[in-house]
């Protein structure tokens, strides 16, 4: 289950409770994902009862074993990247800008990704992403988009193959809800113990 809550002027906080399998059940990760800096990452496990502060570093680390690094399941802060058009392409959807752009933040485990663009409704269709080494590491692909109150793309599949060890992690997301009255106090360190 995940949780956004917009933090005015400054970025989103994420918050995820895991259900199933059974040997992460209840297991919770908060991230703070800041405009201009950082992000601020909490991990709580039910077995010792405790909310661990996760260092930057590990940023790029794969969340609960999937392809999908912990940067990569908060929502992209517009400020945190430099930008480069590269051309206009056909796509699956139509037609796409195609970007080149380059994190801003230190603790990146990428240093550049390539992102298609719909022209039409501005929707990240897909995400090549390159290590710190420049090396071809994964792509992102977002398919099943459906528009929410009017103004909200959100794609029900969503699907990370990487291309160094051949791995691939399918997120499948469903009953979105927008405007449901969350509050700050949901979305503090120690309310990860709360898997409600």
């Amino acid at each position: 289950r995940s949780s956004v809550l917009e933090v005015v002027g400054d970025g989103t906080k994420t918050r995820l409770v895991f259900d199933a399998p059974e040997d992460i059940k209840s297991v919770g990760v908060l991230i703070y994902s800041h405009a201009g800096l950082p992000d601020d990452r909490w991990l709580y496990r039910p077995e010792n009862k405790r909310v661990k502060r996760l260092t930057s570093n590990f940023s790029s680390d794969p969340v609960m074993g999937s392809e999908f690094a912990y940067e990569d399941v908060v929502v992209p802060r517009v400020k945190k990247f430099a930008y480069d058009w590269l051309r206009d392409e056909p796509c699956v959807t139509g037609q796409c800008y195609v970007i080149e752009r380059q994190p801003l933040y230190p603790d990146s485990g990428y240093v550049r990704q390539i992102v298609w663009v719909d022209t039409k409704t501005l929707r990240a269709v897909k995400i090549d992403y390159y290590d710190r080494n420049n090396v071809f590491m994964k792509t992102l692909t977002q398919s099943g988009f459906h528009l929410y109150k009017d103004k909200f793309w959100r794609a029900d599949t969503s699907v990370m193959d990487n291309h160094v060890n051949g791995k691939s992690t399918v997120m499948k997301s469903t009953n979105f809800k927008f405007g449901t009255g969350l509050t700050a106090a949901k979305f503090v360190p120690n309310a990860l113990q709360d898997t409600h």
